[in-house]
């Protein structure tokens, strides 16, 4: 289970489970979304957690086909503006699940109507993000004392390493 107010939530105005839910979609995919919708509500939705759990696939699938079933409208991360015990706000990421596969709209609309919005497509467990690309420099850098390029200097010398103790001359006994 996930932290208590975090983990899988319903949308909640679903039929109850049927057979042809999952028909669409790549029978792996198929086969996690059955095992996630029959998950409790509160579990944790992770693709390492699905992994340890789910008795055929590993890591690397159960992320690729939680990239499928979000593609297809069952999965959403959305970040919601929330006051916990203290009285303090935050920003939580919770994860919903629809067994019935919804539109772009349709999550936006229900995003906006708990005054949260989408993060899916921003959402990327596990990866380290940066807002801008570090930029390749196109040319020799330049000293930055003289104005030189990097090429035109001197080599610096080599550094220096502590003498072994194999070369240090025997010591008198």
């Amino acid at each position: 289970m996930a932290k208590t107010g975090y983990g899988k939530r319903a949308t909640g105005d679903e039929e109850p489970y049927a057979d042809p839910d999952f028909a669409h979609l790549l029978p792996r995919d198929a086969e996690i979304a059955v095992f996630i919708d029959h998950l409790d509500d509160g579990h944790a939705m992770g693709h390492k957690v699905i992994a340890a759990e789910h008795p055929r696939y590993g890591q690397q699938a159960c992320r690729t086909s939680l990239k499928s079933l979000t593609e297809a409208g069952h999965l959403r991360w959305i970040k919601e503006h929330i006051t916990v015990e203290d009285n303090s706000m935050r920003w939580v990421t919770r994860t919903y699940w629809s067994r019935t596969p919804r539109s772009a709209r349709w999550w936006a609309e229900f995003a906006r109507e708990r005054h949260g919005r989408d993060v899916t497509h921003d959402y990327q467990p596990g990866l380290a993000r940066t807002e801008d690309p570090t930029p390749t420099p196109t040319s020799a850098p330049e000293n930055e004392s003289d104005g030189t390029p990097e090429t035109d200097r001197p080599p610096s010398p080599a550094p220096r390493t502590a003498p072994s103790l194999d070369s240090a001359p025997p010591t008198p006994v």
